[in-house]
């Protein structure tokens, strides 16, 4: 019907299943994908792992393929809302206990997915949408599960200029993948630790003029603490010590889990939440 969004590894558009009259969201992969060898197969492999991922927190794929004309797509449903990246350039840096909500959910999509084998490996706010179900606001949207794999290999060392040509950012790249070693579901850990950074103080840990001197921030600068970085924000000292847990270098010193950093952020005292929108209690 039309053409809604366009990045780094192709376009989507609003579309109707003619037979269901159901709209959906239709991402088609950029043709020269469909021609880089191994591509195809990564592609089927990654889309029918995330297919089978059910969570009211991540975006359901209806179906997946390859048009007569070789190009590669997927059908997803369709989502009325806010991308988090216009959410943070709006409104951000957000009050303490939504940021935290917001980082609840996504805890809870990771730890799903995680728990089914499938890594995100592009978690970033371009791959988040906020929702409204009735009277729920802020109900979180993951995309794009498992298919940066596509792109990126698994875990090769050429990753990082796939990474840098694909994606565009680097702002969001752990350092395991920003040294092109293999990443597990820990880097979604840390890239979740930079949304929450950034929810709660306006500005991401790292910046830089150019991409290798943000890459080589990931790799060597430790991150200032929150309420240094953001004084005026009244942020919980522990909550921030959470945060800069995600952070860690090492993916060993980091939380070694989405369910381990649920259970540490909603144990917060200072912090409340409300219940999570969607979700049993």
């Amino acid at each position: 019907k039309e053409r809604i969004g366009a990045g780094g590894m192709g376009v989507v558009y609003r579309a109707e299943q003619t037979l269901m009259r159901k709209e959906m969201a239709v991402k088609v992969l950029l043709p020269e994908y469909g021609s880089i060898e191994g591509i195809k197969k990564r592609f089927h492999r990654e889309a029918q792992s995330s297919s089978r991922l059910d969570h009211p927190g991540i975006t359901h794929i209806n179906d997946f393929g390859e048009t007569q004309d070789g190009l590669l797509f997927i059908a997803m449903e369709f989502l009325d809302g806010q991308l988090l990246t216009d959410v943070i350039r709006k409104e951000a840096p957000l009050s303490v206990d939504r940021a935290v909500r917001i980082g609840l959910q996504l805890c809870l999509a990771l730890d799903h997915a995680h728990n089914q084998g499938v890594v995100h490996r592009d978690l970033k706010p371009d791959n988040v949408i906020l929702t409204t179900r009735g009277e729920h606001a802020d109900v979180v949207k993951v995309l794009d599960f498992g298919i940066a794999k596509i792109t990126q290999g698994d875990g090769s060392a050429d990753a990082l200029t796939e990474a840098g040509m694909v994606f565009g950012t680097p702002e969001y790249l752990s350092p395991e993948q920003a040294a092109g070693q293999e990443a597990d579901a820990r880097a979604d850990l840390y890239a979740l630790g930079i949304i929450l950074y950034e929810l709660l103080t306006g500005t991401r840990p790292f910046s830089g003029p150019t991409k290798l001197e943000l890459i080589g921030k990931h790799l060597n600068e430790p991150p200032m603490s929150l309420r240094k970085r953001a004084p005026d924000r009244n942020i919980p000292a522990d909550l921030g010590d959470v945060v800069l847990k995600t952070l860690a270098k090492q993916p060993d010193e980091r939380v070694q889990s989405a369910g381990e950093l649920f259970q540490m952020l909603s144990g917060i005292e200072s912090v409340t939440t409300g219940p999570l929108p969607l979700w049993p209690s």
